[in-house]
């Protein structure tokens, strides 16, 4: 969905019944999915080996330098699996996983309701099993305007309340009502402030009555101060009375050491998207079959090609 700056205003994508007809995210974008369907086209298409050449380097290029880091609160920075009510405060201090060595992020909670005795706990929701007490983040979850359905695992929320959390894994989950918001404070292995860049964030269970919050991005570092640099409202998932739905939203915002994340209701986020500030996040290791498809695609068309002129040559004699 396109990004919505502060100072523009929507209603919100409003559902009067449960007439939504989902088309489950299945579609594979993965480097090998693409490669395929791109010589698989200039395959049908007679395309010259050496535009196919060009056009797959740049692809395979692009693919591999913009491969992105995602923090998914599932599992934590060694591999462990994060479980339902767990705090998440430094599950990634010192890796997130998939990003260049020693980039590390801090995580942390604002309850809006501290001044009632509500904890400030940023905590992972597990949204898969039927049986929690909040049904509002249950998988799976719809975004009314594509008809598009995930199943996302743990989302990161705002504890609502404090029961059993002290030994770092809360007995009673559930979002906080009244809202409140995330900080991400990404830094290096010293723990010094480190520039990112965040593609995309995806919320889930905000009603129009719940918004509007805000997403802001800043640079610079404790010691220094920090500047605003992007300011965004939380989107509305939508009002739906039979489906919980979700919404992407995506950046593309570099230069970013600092995110705050405020909701005025209850709600979530999850797949918090980035790559290192300018580009090329992650170890952009190409898949290794992506690898043999590219080199035996270009095999296989270099054989074409010969054979389409031969072909050629023998009409013209």
């Amino acid at each position: 969905m396109a990004v919505r700056p502060l100072n523009t205003l929507d209603s919100g994508a409003r559902h009067g019944s449960c007439e939504v007809k989902p088309e489950v995210l299945g579609r594979d974008e993965s480097l090998d999915g693409k490669m395929k369907k791109f010589l698989s086209h200039a395959h049908s298409q007679r395309t010259s080996p050496w535009k196919v050449f060009g056009i797959a380097a740049v692809l395979l290029t692009a693919a591999t330098s913009a491969q992105a880091w995602v923090i998914d609160f599932d599992t934590d920075q060694n591999g462990n699996d994060i479980v339902h009510g767990q705090v998440i405060d430094n599950e990634y201090s010192n890796q997130i996983p998939g990003a260049n060595a020693g980039l590390g992020v801090d995580i942390s909670g604002r309850n809006n309701s501290y001044y009632y005795g509500h904890p400030d706990i940023a905590m992972a929701f597990d949204s898969g099993p039927l049986d929690w007490d909040d049904p509002d983040l249950q998988a799976p979850f719809t975004d009314l305007s594509s008809g598009a359905t995930i199943n996302p695992g743990n989302i990161l929320v705002i504890q609502e309340n404090d029961y059993g959390c002290g030994d770092g894994v809360c007995n009673d989950p559930d979002d906080e009502e009244a809202g409140g918001y995330f900080e991400f404070k990404f830094h290096d292995a010293n723990g010094d402030a480190k520039a990112v860049e965040i593609t995309s964030i995806d919320f889930f269970d905000i009603e129009s009555s719940e918004g509007y919050g805000w997403v802001k991005f800043y640079s610079g570092s404790d010691s220094s101060g920090y500047t605003e640099i992007g300011s965004f409202y939380v989107p509305v998932t939508g009002n739906n009375d039979c489906i919980n739905t979700w919404k992407q939203v995506t950046y593309n915002i570099a230069d970013v050491t600092k995110i705050k994340i405020k909701f005025k209701g209850s709600g979530g986020i999850d797949n918090i998207v980035g790559q290192a500030s300018g580009g090329g996040g992650g170890t952009g290791v190409p898949e290794p079959a992506s690898l043999a498809l590219f080199a035996g695609g270009l095999l296989g068309f270099a054989g074409i090609r010969r054979r389409w002129t031969q072909g050629a040559q023998t009409k013209e004699s």
